[in-house]
């Protein structure tokens, strides 16, 4: 699919590819390479001004960095889930996509109950 973005030059759906690539390779848990492919998804929308995107691609490294652990690390990267969720929320808001908050809303509760 990403491919096929580029070659029509189709910036926002490069995007949402690798966002969704992302999301697949967390639910493999592939969690290096769903950062990874979150991450190009995340620049990409922003090059693109794609807020809903870019909202997405925060929320999932949010929800990835609640439980993911480093090697060579004692716990996860807490404080990065939240910086992550908390973007997602300020794009999700300028969007005006309840759902992508709502979403958010559960992901910090994840998050505040593994810090607890």
């Amino acid at each position: 699919a990403k491919k096929i973005f580029m070659d029509r030059n189709d910036l926002s759906g490069w995007a949402l590819a690798w966002k969704l690539e992302g999301e697949c390779l967390s639910a493999l848990d592939l969690k290096d390479d769903a950062v990874y492919s979150l991450e190009q998804g995340r620049s990409v929308a922003v090059v693109v001004n794609h807020t809903f995107i870019e909202a997405e691609c925060e929320r999932c490294l949010g929800e990835i960095k609640t439980t993911r652990i480093i090697k060579g690390e004692r716990a996860p990267r807490y404080d990065e889930a939240g910086k992550h969720l908390k973007r997602a929320l300020e794009a999700y808001e300028q969007v005006g996509s309840r759902l992508g908050f709502a979403n958010t809303h559960r992901a910090l509760a994840a998050l505040y109950l593994a810090t607890e």
